[in-house]
C-alpha cells in the first residue's frame, strides 16, 4: 500500500492516554514512561521493549510490581462501530515478567502478525490498541494501567525484478518500497552485491555504468536495507523501523552475440517448422530485420522466427545464406546493432536439363527450321506439385523461338540471310508452384549454313488438316522458304471459328470450327516476303466434318520427326503452359523434440577486491563503526569544557583545506554552564590513533606517520590568555591516509588526541579531547582520453568514468571549460552536442572539469557529517575533420614482371583504422589490400595500359556515423611495348573459291614481347580465311567464300600472356580478293569415318564436296547393315545403328557426281565397327593419309586449329575434331553453295 497516512499515524502516536491508576493504598508506584508503544508488523524491534516501575518517592529506587493479567481492546478511533472493542485475535506479541531482584520489569516478546495493523480490513496502515494491565506490588496493592499500543503496517518491496544492465551502458533503476505504516522519506543503505561501476543512493536509486567484465559474474544478488524516518522525538513514542531484501541483477555483455545455430533442414513444398533464432548480450527484446537469402515462400519475422514453405526451386539454391540485422532495446545513444549470417539447407528434387545426345540438325539461311524439342533436350528432378513451361533462353539464336504446337514443344524459326555460322540455341524450363518459381537452362550448338543468294520465294505448306465441328482444330503451321527469310501470311476462305495466328516468327491456323460449318473449303494462303514484298499464293483444300466424326489427316510427304521427349504430367498448349496438375495431398508430421537443459547455478565465492577505487561496502561498514561523538575528559576526570562541534571531521586525500570550503573546519569551545559563553582553551599538543575497527589488531594503534594535516591554534581568543580557542585544521591530507595499512580500504577513522589548557583565572586546568577524524580515499579519473568527435557530426559520449574513491556516488560534474564550440558536458559527465564547423584541430582539446561527490549521509546511522568534496581533472578530446582525405603522393613506377615495392596509401580525417575496398584500375598481377597496401607483380601488358588509374573506396571505423570516401591514384608502369610490325608490303591477292595460304611471318612480325605469344584471327578477317598454325609456323590460309571479292582488311591479333594475365594488340593487312573466274576441280572433302559400335546409334556424318558447279549427289556402297545414306535439301549424310554381328572393317565406296555436268569422282573410305560394349578410341585417318597415334591426319599441327570463329580444338576429341576440320575446309573453300532453279 503506497498511501501514507502520516497525519493519522502522528495523531495516534500523540494521542497517548495517561495511565489510569487505581491505587488502593500507599505507597505510590510510578511506572516507566507511559508509552505509546510503537510496533510494526513482522518486525521484532520495539521502542521501548519493556515497562519498568520505580518508587514514587525515590525515582532511583526500584519497586516490585508483579504482572497479574492484561486484556487488549481496539481503540474506538479504529473500529467500525466508533467504540472500543475487545480484541480476541492474536497479535503475535505478549507481555511477560522476567525474574528480577525487585520484579519491576514487564517485557514484550514475539512479533506482530501480518494484518494486525488493519484488523477490520478497512485499508488502514496502522491501528491503535488499548493494553489494560493489572499488577500487584510487594505490599499486595493492586494497580491497573492502560497503555496505548500502535501497530504499523509492515513495509514491502514493490520492485520484484531489477532491469537488466549492460556493460558500458549508463544504468538507472529506482527501487520501489511500500512504506506501509512507516513514515517517509525512506533511507536506503547497506547495499551489497552490486557489480563494479554501480552504486545505490539513500533514495533507492541504483546508478552508474557497469564496467568491463561485469557480465562474466552475472547474475548479482543485491542485498539492501530500508529504514523509515519514524519519530525521533524521544521517549517511548520514538521509533525507526527497517527491513532488508535482496534482488537479482543481470548484466549483459556490451555486444550482441548470435550463438552458433544449426537450422533444421527444410524440404521443398513442406511447411518449415517455426524456428526461433536466439540472441545474447545487450538488452532484450531484440528486433530482427531480414536482409536477404531466404528461399521464396519463407519469411523471417521481426522477433526472429523463421517459418514458411520452401518453393519448388529451394533445393537447387541450397544452402541458402540468410542475412539479417538485429537491434537491441537499449536507449538510442547506446543501442546496439549487429548482422548475422545463417545457413539453411533445403532438400528436394533438383531440376536438371540434359542433352539427349542428338545434335541439332543444321539450319539454312532463309529456310524455315522446325525440330521437336524433346528429341534433343530432356529433364529430371521436377517437383510433383509444380507447373512446367519451356521458354527461349537468354542466349537463344535471335531467329528462333520455343513454342508448343499441337501439345508438342518445338524449336521454330527461319534464319535470316547473312546469319551463316555457329550459333547457340538456349532453352529454359520454368518450374513454378504457389510459393515461387525458378528456371534452369541448357544451350546447344547450332550451325547455320549459308544460302547462295538464289533461292526463290516458295510456299512450303502443301496441305491443311481436316477438322471436326465443335472441336479444337489441330494447329496447322504455315511454312515458307527462299527469299529474305522474313515472312508474313494471309489466309482467306477459312471456316467460321478458325483464325490465322502468329507469334515469335511463326504463323499458324487454329481455333474450333463452329457447329453447322461442315463441308469442303478452299483456303487461299498467301506468302509475303517481309523485305521485298514478293508474294507466293496457293489454294489448299480443307474438310470440316460433322460433329463426332473421326479425322484422318494425310501426310504432306515431308519427313516427320518422332516425339520422344514430351513433357509428362502437364498439358502444354500454345506459347504458354496451360497446366492441369493434380495436387497430391500430403500429411505433415511435425517431430517435436523437447530439449530440457538443466542449468545448475551454484553460488560463486566472490573475493571482494576492496581496492577497486569504488565505495566498497566493507569501507562503509568500517566508517559506520568508527563514527561517533567526540570524547572529552580532563586530567582530573571532571567535565569542565564542551567543544562546540564534537565531530567527526571528514577529509579527502589530496583536497586542500581552504578557507570557505567544507573542509575548513575548526574546534571552538564554550563554557560548561550551557550559556554559550566562550571558554579559553590553549592547544598544547596533539597525536593520532587509528581506530580499533580499522586496524589489523582490532585495538586502537598509535599512528606515527604523516597525515599531511595539522591542528593549529587561531590567535583571536580572550585577551590575556597564553593561547586561546578555536583550533584550526590546515594543509592537505596526504595520499595513503585513507588506507594506512594497505588493505584496500577506501576510508579510515582516526582518533585525534588533543591536549589543551583551559579555564579562567585560578581555574586553569589541563584537558584531553578525543575527536574522530575520517580520511576518505581520493577520487581518480579512470579514462585518460575521450572518444574522438567529428566536426559537424552529432556527438554523444558515455559519462566520463571517475572512481569516487571514498566519496559518495552519484558524482556531479561542474566547472567545465576547454570544450570545443558546440559541445557541452552534462552533470553526469557525458559530453553531447555537435562540434561547430572549424573546430577540428591538429592538437586535441584539453577539457578541464571538477567532480563533486554526493557527500552527507554517505554512512548509515547518526551522525552524518555534511561534506561534498570536489576534485578537478583534465582530459583530452580530439575533434577530427568530417571527411576522409587520401594522401596521394606519386606512386613508385611499376615494372612489368618485377615485384612492385610494397606501398601503403595514407588517409587523414575520420577515425582509424581505415578499410580499403578495391574497385578498379590495377594492372593484372597487382592487388590493393584492405589496409591500403599496393603490392604484386605487374603483368606483361602493364606498360601498354599505362598510366593506370586505381579507384578504391575507404571507410573509417566511426562507431555511429561511418565516413566513406572514394579516391583515384595514378600508377605508371614501364616495360617493353608489344608492337606488330608489318613487313613485305601488301598480302598476295586471293581468289574467291580458291585455296589461299601465305606465311604470316613474311608480312608481319612483332617486338616488345616478354611473355608467350600467339596469333589470332581478327574480327574483320574476310570470311573463309583465318590464322592457323601449321607445322609450327603461323599462316593466313583458307578459301575466300563467294561474295568476298574486293579490297579487304586481313585483321590479325597478337596475344601476349604470362602467369599474371594476358593482353592483345592487332593490325590490319591489305588484301585484294579477286572474283572467281575458273571453276575449281571437283573434289571430295569427306575423307574418313568415325568408329561405330554395334547396336549404338552412329554419329551423323555429313558427306561434303568442293569444286565443280556446287550442286552434288552422292552414292554409297559397302555400308554395314543398319547404316544408310540420307539426303534432304542438298544435304547428304550417313546415319543409323550398326546391327549386331557387323563388327569389323568395311570398305565404303563413295561416288560424288556433279549435277551440272555429270562429272563423277569415287573415293574409298574405311569404316570400323567395334563389337557391342566397346568404346570408340577416335576417328581413323582417311584412306591413303598417314595419321598419328590419335588418328589425326598428319600435316595438321597438333596444337590447335584456329578459324574465323576463334575455335581451339584439341586432338583428343577425335570425331568432333574431324567434323569441325572438314567443315572449316568446306567453308574456307567457299564451295558449299546451292543453285536453285525457280519452278
Amino acid at each position: 500500500m503506497k498511501t501514507i497516512i502520516q497525519a493519522g499515524v502522528a495523531m495516534l502516536m500523540m494521542a497517548a492516554l495517561a495511565p489510569l491508576q487505581d491505587i488502593a493504598a500507599a505507597p505510590k508506584v510510578a511506572p516507566a514512561p507511559p508509552g505509546p508503544f510503537i510496533m510494526m508488523e513482522e518486525d521484532s524491534q520495539y521502542w521501548p521493549k519493556e515497562i519498568g516501575f520505580s518508587n514514587a518517592n525515590n525515582p532511583f529506587v526500584g519497586y516490585s510490581m508483579t504482572l497479574q493479567s492484561y486484556t487488549v481492546e481496539v481503540d474506538a478511533s479504529c473500529t467500525p462501530s466508533g467504540a472500543n472493542e475487545l480484541y480476541t485475535g492474536t497479535l503475535g506479541v505478549s507481555l511477560y515478567q522476567p525474574v528480577t531482584i525487585n520484579n519491576n520489569l514487564w517485557k514484550f516478546q514475539g512479533t506482530p502478525l501480518d494484518g494486525t495493523a488493519d484488523p477490520y480490513q478497512l485499508g488502514r496502515s496502522s491501528t491503535k490498541y488499548l493494553l489494560h494491565l493489572t499488577g500487584i506490588n510487594n505490599s499486595n496493592v493492586i494497580f491497573n494501567y492502560t497503555y496505548d499500543l500502535i501497530i504499523l503496517e509492515n513495509m514491502s518491496l514493490v520492485t520484484t525484478q531489477l532491469p537488466v544492465a549492460t556493460e558500458y551502458v549508463p544504468y538507472n533503476a529506482d527501487l520501489d518500497v511500500d512504506i506501509g505504516g512507516g513514515v517517509a522519506p525512506l533511507n536506503f543503505y547497506s547495499a551489497t552485491g552490486l557489480p563494479e561501476g554501480l552504486s545505490m543512493d539513500t533514495s533507492g536509486v541504483i546508478t552508474g555504468t557497469p564496467l568491463a567484465g561485469a557480465a562474466a559474474l552475472s547474475p548479482y544478488t543485491v542485498i539492501f536495507s530500508v529504514q523509515e524516518t519514524g519519530n525521533s522525538g524521544g521517549g517511548f513514542g520514538s521509533h525507526s523501523f527497517y527491513a532488508s531484501w535482496q534482488l537479482e541483477l543481470e548484466v549483459f555483455e556490451a555486444v550482441l552475440t548470435i550463438p552458433p545455430t544449426t537450422l533444421p533442414q527444410g524440404q521443398e513444398g513442406i511447411d518449415y517448422p517455426p524456428t526461433a533464432l536466439s540472441v545474447g548480450g545487450a538488452n532484450a527484446p531484440y528486433v530482427w530485420t531480414y536482409i536477404s537469402g531466404l528461399p521464396d515462400g519463407m519469411t523471417l519475422s521481426s522477433d526472429g522466427v523463421l517459418s514458411g514453405t520452401p518453393f519448388c526451386g529451394a533445393a537447387e539454391g541450397a544452402p541458402w545464406t540468410i542475412v539479417a540485422d538485429i537491434v537491441d532495446s537499449s536507449p538510442v545513444p547506446f543501442r546496439m546493432t549487429t548482422a548475422t549470417e545463417l545457413l539453411l539447407d533445403v532438400a528436394g528434387p533438383v531440376l536438371t536439363l540434359s542433352s539427349t545426345g542428338a545434335s541439332l540438325p543444321d539450319a539454312m539461311e532463309a529456310v524455315p527450321y522446325d525440330v521437336v524439342l524433346g528429341n534433343h533436350v530432356g529433364f529430371s528432378g521436377a517437383s510433383p506439385m509444380a507447373k512446367l513451361a519451356w521458354r527461349p533462353g537468354s542466349a537463344m539464336f535471335s531467329a528462333f523461338n520455343v513454342l508448343s504446337v499441337g501439345g508438342v514443344w518445338r524449336i521454330l524459326g527461319t534464319p535470316r540471310a547473312g546469319s551463316a555460322g555457329t550459333h547457340s540455341v538456349s532453352v529454359e524450363l520454368e518450374e513454378a508452384d504457389a510459393y515461387g518459381s525458378h528456371t534452369v537452362a541448357l544451350t546447344l550448338p547450332l550451325t547455320v549454313l549459308a544460302d547462295d543468294g538464289h533461292a526463290p520465294l516458295i510456299l512450303l505448306t502443301s496441305y491443311l488438316p481436316n477438322g471436326v465441328e465443335g472441336e479444337n482444330y489441330p494447329l496447322a503451321l504455315l511454312r515458307g522458304g527462299g527469299g529474305s527469310g522474313q515472312y508474313g501470311f494471309s489466309a482467306t476462305g477459312l471456316p467460321r471459328g478458325l483464325v490465322l495466328g502468329s507469334g515469335g516468327g511463326a504463323w499458324w491456323i487454329s481455333g474450333a470450327p463452329e457447329m453447322k460449318s461442315a463441308g469442303q473449303y478452299s483456303i487461299v494462303i498467301t506468302l509475303i516476303d517481309a523485305e521485298t514484298a514478293e508474294t507466293r499464293q496457293s489454294t489448299l483444300a480443307m474438310a470440316i466434318l460433322p460433329a463426332e466424326s473421326s479425322v484422318i489427316t494425310a501426310a504432306d510427304g515431308a519427313a516427320s520427326e518422332s516425339v520422344s521427349g514430351e513433357i509428362d504430367r502437364a498439358q502444354l498448349v500454345g506459347g504458354a503452359a496451360s497446366c492441369s496438375l493434380g495436387r497430391q495431398s500430403s500429411s505433415l508430421f511435425a517431430l517435436v523434440v523437447l530439449a530440457i537443459g538443466l542449468i545448475l547455478l551454484s553460488p560463486l565465492a566472490r573475493a571482494i577486491r576492496r581496492r577497486q577505487r569504488t565505495v566498497s561496502t566493507a569501507g562503509l561498514a568500517i566508517g559506520a563503526a568508527c563514527f561517533g561523538a567526540a570524547e572529552l575528559c580532563s586530567a582530573e576526570g571532571s567535565f569542565v569544557a564542551i567543544p562546540a562541534d564534537p565531530g567527526p571531521f571528514v577529509f579527502m586525500e589530496g583536497v586542500e583545506i581552504l578557507p570557505g570550503s567544507v573542509q575548513y573546519q575548526s574546534i571552538a569551545f564554550e563554557s560548561s554552564d550551557g550559556h554559550g559563553s566562550a571558554y579559553p582553551m590553549a592547544l598544547q599538543s596533539f597525536s593520532w590513533e587509528v581506530d580499533a575497527s580499522c586496524t589489523p589488531s582490532g585495538v586502537n594503534e598509535l599512528y606515527t606517520g604523516n597525515l599531511g594535516i595539522v591542528l593549529e591554534q587561531k590567535d583571536h581568543g580572550v585577551p590575556g590568555a597564553p593561547q586561546t580557542n578555536p583550533w584550526q585544521f590546515k594543509y592537505t591530507p596526504r595520499q595513503g591516509a585513507a588506507d594506512p595499512y594497505h588493505t584496500g580500504a577506501v576510508s579510515t577513522t582516526y582518533w585525534l588526541v588533543a591536549n589543551g589548557v583551559g579555564g579562567v583565572g585560578a581555574a586553569v586546568t589541563n584537558h584531553t579531547f578525543r575527536y574522530k577524524v575520517v580520511f576518505l580515499d581520493d577520487m581518480s579519473l579512470i579514462a585518460a582520453q575521450l572518444p574522438p568527435a567529428i566536426e559537424n557530426r552529432p556527438y554523444d559520449s558515455a559519462p566520463i568514468q571517475v572512481n569516487p574513491g571514498g566519496g559518495v556516488a552519484p558524482l556531479v560534474f561542474h566547472n567545465i571549460s576547454g570544450l570545443p564550440d558546440g559541445l557541452a558536458m552534462r552533470h553526469d559527465g557525458a559530453i553531447t552536442g555537435t562540434p561547430s564547423p572549424g573546430t577540428a584541430a591538429s592538437l586535441p582539446y584539453t577539457v578541464s572539469f571538477s567532480v563533486q561527490e554526493t557527500g552527507a549521509g554517505f554512512l548509515p546511522g547518526p551522525p552524518n557529517t555534511p561534506h561534498a568534496f570536489s576534485v578537478g581533472f583534465q582530459i583530452e578530446l580530439e575533434v577530427i575533420e568530417p571527411y576522409l582525405a587520401v594522401s596521394a603522393p606519386a606512386l613508385p613506377v611499376a615494372q612489368e614482371g618485377v615485384d612492385y615495392p610494397v606501398t601503403a596509401l595514407t588517409v587523414s580525417g575520420g577515425i582509424g583504422p581505415y578499410t580499403w575496398s578495391y574497385v578498379s584500375g590495377l594492372p593484372l598481377g597487382m592487388t590493393l589490400s584492405s589496409d591500403g597496401v599496393i603490392s604484386g607483380i605487374p603483368f606483361c601488358g602493364s606498360a601498354e595500359g599505362s598510366p593506370w588509374y586505381v579507384v578504391a573506396g575507404i571507410a573509417d571505423t566511426s562507431s555511429s556515423l561511418t565516413m566513406m570516401a572514394t579516391t583515384e591514384v595514378r600508377l605508371d608502369a614501364t616495360g617493353p611495348l608489344l608492337t606488330i610490325i608489318p613487313v613485305g608490303g601488301q598480302l598476295p591477292p586471293a581468289t574467291e573459291g580458291l585455296p589461299y595460304d601465305v606465311l604470316l611471318s613474311d608480312y608481319a612480325t612483332f617486338s616488345g614481347a616478354t611473355g608467350t605469344t600467339q596469333w589470332r584471327t581478327g574480327p574483320t578477317m574476310p570470311q573463309g580465311l583465318g590464322v592457323a598454325r601449321l607445322n609450327g609456323a603461323w599462316h593466313i590460309q583458307g578459301t575466300p567464300i563467294p561474295g568476298t571479292a574486293g579490297v579487304r582488311s586481313a585483321h590479325i591479333v597478337l596475344q601476349e600472356e604470362d602467369v599474371y594475365g594476358s593482353h592483345t594488340v592487332n593490325e590490319s593487312l591489305a588484301l585484294t580478293i579477286n572474283p572467281s573466274s575458273v571453276q575449281p576441280a571437283l573434289r571430295m572433302l569427306t575423307t574418313y569415318f568415325s568408329e561405330g559400335v554395334e547396336n549404338i546409334a552412329y554419329p551423323l556424318t555429313r558427306l561434303e564436296a568442293a569444286g565443280g558447279s556446287g550442286e552434288y549427289s552422292f552414292h554409297v556402297s559397302g555400308l554395314p547393315h543398319g547404316l544408310g545414306l540420307h539426303s534432304s535439301a542438298n544435304l547428304s549424310w550417313i546415319s543409323g545403328t550398326p546391327e549386331l554381328q557387323t563388327a569389323g572393317q568395311h570398305l565404303v565406296a563413295i561416288t560424288l557426281r556433279d549435277m551440272a555436268n555429270g562429272e563423277t569422282l569415287q573415293v574409298p573410305i574405311t569404316l570400323v565397327i567395334l563389337p557391342a560394349g566397346s568404346t570408340p578410341s577416335g576417328a581413323p585417318a582417311a584412306q591413303g593419309t598417314s595419321s598419328d597415334s590419335n588418328g589425326v591426319p598428319s600435316g595438321i599441327d597438333r596444337a590447335q586449329l584456329i578459324g574465323a570463329a576463334g575455335c581451339s580444338l584439341a586432338t583428343g576429341q577425335h570425331g568432333v575434331v574431324a567434323m569441325a576440320f572438314l567443315l572449316a575446309i568446306a567453308l574456307g573453300a567457299g564451295l558449299l553453295r546451292r543453285r536453285r532453279t525457280a519452278a
